[in-house]
């Protein structure tokens, strides 16, 4: 019986761990409008990629971004995403990504999330 109690208030309290509600997972965001926006030819892991970097408007969300990792060009200030996902696959949410940035150079406001204020790896956009 006592086995039985202890393993329900376990079950209990990870039912109730995991339906709490969290943090976002992304460690930053920055919103606004693009400002600058370009295609650079690079390289990651030995493997040639095309990275999409920009800028926003308000510089100072991405200024502390490098681009740190890769021999790409990106350069510092530019957040970025690519064409192929980190196991070297296509990835077609790319698409999806720049038709956001270039809506986001015509005015639109553009929410993206980012792995660090560092790197600058862009996770995800949304269009505000």
């Amino acid at each position: 019986m006592r086995s039985v109690t202890r393993g329900l208030v376990a079950f209990g309290v990870f039912l109730l761990c995991a339906s709490a509600p969290g943090s976002a997972r992304a460690d930053s965001t920055i919103t606004g409008t693009v400002g600058e926006m370009g295609i650079v030819n690079g390289n990651q892991y030995q493997v040639s990629l095309i990275f999409f970097r920009f800028k926003l408007t308000d510089v100072s969300q991405t200024k502390s971004c490098t681009g740190a990792g890769y021999s790409s060009g990106i350069g510092p200030g530019y957040a970025y995403f690519s064409n192929q996902s980190q196991n070297q696959t296509t990835d077609i949410v790319y698409h999806e990504l720049y038709a956001m940035l270039l809506l986001s150079k015509k005015g639109a406001t553009i929410n993206c999330t980012i792995n660090n204020t560092t790197e600058c790896h862009i996770t995800g956009c949304t269009l505000l």
